[in-house]
């Protein structure tokens, strides 16, 4: 509720148009409230459990900053509404700047290396395409919070499998 109130203040209201299925002005900055909550929780995650691997304490530095301007970018396109163009740049750079902030890809694949340079490629075409699956339910605000609770659903998942199978290992 909040952040509902927020978007109005910020100059942030979606208006009925022929690309929208809403008949009244909307506020608009959900998108704000389920990236708090998603980066409350990332957050919550790393510091109370002891993260190693792949989803530590620098993936979530990285992703965090990467969030964060993709936020800004969909709050810069919610008040002026940017081009596509724009947009799909934006998003392009960030998971670039992914990629290189984790220092590799999938290396290697069937037993075969990946140059970094294919290895770039399918990282960038991939993230954006994850981007933008998210950005074709936004319009629908209950499937897109649904959604957000089916990614941190999986990654509670993921910590209680990882901490059962090291209380397991301990045992052996």
């Amino acid at each position: 509720m909040l952040f509902r109130s927020l978007g109005p203040k910020l100059g942030l209201i979606d208006r009925p148009g022929e690309r929208r299925i809403h008949t009244t002005p909307v506020p608009q900055a959900g998108g704000l409230a389920v990236w708090g909550t998603f980066m409350t929780i990332g957050l919550l995650v790393i510091l109370l459990t002891n993260m190693s691997g792949a989803l530590n304490g620098n993936w979530y530095r990285a992703f965090a900053v990467a969030s964060a301007l993709l936020v800004l970018l969909g709050l810069a396109d919610d008040r002026w509404g940017l081009s596509p163009w724009v947009k799909l740049g934006v998003q392009v750079v960030v998971a670039a700047v992914l990629f290189f902030s984790k220092g590799r890809g999938i290396g290697n694949f069937l037993g075969f290396e990946v140059h970094w340079s294919i290895d770039l490629l399918i990282w960038v075409v991939w993230t954006v395409g994850i981007i933008n699956a998210f950005n074709l339910i936004e319009d629908r605000k209950s499937t897109r919070l649904n959604s957000s609770h089916v990614v941190i659903s999986y990654a509670v998942f993921c910590l209680k499998k990882k901490k059962q199978n090291k209380t397991k290992n301990k045992k052996t």
